[in-house]
C-alpha cells in the first residue's frame, strides 16, 4: 500500500509534463497560425496596391493626356489665329467684290464704238484684239481678253493651225464677233461673278486692260 504513492507522483508528473507540452504547443501554433495570417494579409495587401498602381497610373495617364490635348487646342488656336485669319479672309473677298463690282460699272459705261468698214490683217484672236484696242483706244473686257485667248488655244491641234486666221474667217466679220461679244460682257456681267472668277485665277490682272478713256460716270 505504501508503494502506491510514488506511482501517483509519477503520473502526476506525466501529466503535468504533457499539459505543459500541449499548452507550449498550442501556443506555438496559435504564433504560428497568427505570423501565418499576418504574412497572408501583407501579401493581400500588397496584391491590392499592385493591382491599385496601374490604374492610378492609368487614370493619371487619360487625365493628362486630355489636357494635353485641351492645352493643343488652345495653343493652336492662338497659334494660328483661326477667328483673325478668317476676318481676314472675308475682307479680302469683299475689297475684292468692291473692286469687280466698280470695274463692272466702268466697263458698263464705255460705248462700243459704231461699226466701221475696216479691214485689220491678223494671225491670232489676240493679236486682233490688241490691234482694235490701238485704233479705237478702248480697253476690251477681262471676259472678252479671256475669251480671245481660248479660241486661239481652241485652234492647237487642228489642220489649219499654221494658217492665217484672217485666210479663214473675214478681218469685217471678225472685227463684228469681238465687238458683239465685247458688248454682251460689258452689259450683262455682275460683278459677283467677276469676282468669283479672280479669285480663282492669281493672275487675272494680266487680262485686265490698264488703260482706261475718260469718262464721266453716272
Amino acid at each position: 500500500m505504501k508503494r502506491a504513492a510514488p506511482s501517483e507522483e509519477a503520473q502526476d508528473v506525466s501529466s503535468g509534463d504533457s499539459s505543459s507540452s500541449d499548452s507550449v504547443q498550442k501556443a506555438e501554433i496559435g504564433k504560428g497560425g497568427s505570423a501565418s495570417k499576418a504574412a497572408a494579409a501583407a501579401e493581400d495587401t500588397e496584391r491590392g496596391a499592385l493591382r491599385e498602381e496601374p490604374q492610378e497610373v492609368s487614370s493619371d495617364d487619360s487625365l493628362s493626356s486630355d489636357s494635353d490635348d485641351d492645352a493643343g487646342k488652345g495653343s493652336g488656336w492662338k497659334t494660328f489665329g483661326l477667328p483673325n485669319s478668317s476676318k481676314a479672309v472675308s475682307a479680302a473677298e469683299g475689297a475684292l467684290i468692291r473692286r469687280a463690282e466698280m470695274y463692272q460699272h466702268y466697263m458698263k459705261h464705255i460705248p462700243v464704238p459704231a461699226y466701221r468698214d475696216s479691214v485689220i490683217p491678223f494671225t491670232s484672236w489676240l493679236g486682233l484684239g490688241r490691234s482694235l484696242k490701238q485704233l479705237y483706244k478702248q480697253p476690251l473686257h477681262y471676259l472678252t481678253n479671256i475669251l480671245l485667248k481660248k479660241w486661239d488655244q481652241q485652234r492647237i491641234g487642228s489642220d489649219d493651225e499654221h494658217r492665217r486666221l484672217d485666210v479663214i474667217i473675214h478681218p469685217v466679220r471678225a472685227e463684228t464677233l469681238i465687238w458683239a461679244t465685247e458688248e454682251i460682257h460689258r452689259l450683262t456681267t455682275s460683278g459677283q461673278h467677276l469676282a468669283s472668277l479672280w479669285a480663282s485665277d492669281p493672275m487675272y490682272h494680266a487680262y485686265m486692260d490698264p488703260v482706261f478713256p475718260s469718262i464721266k460716270l453716272d
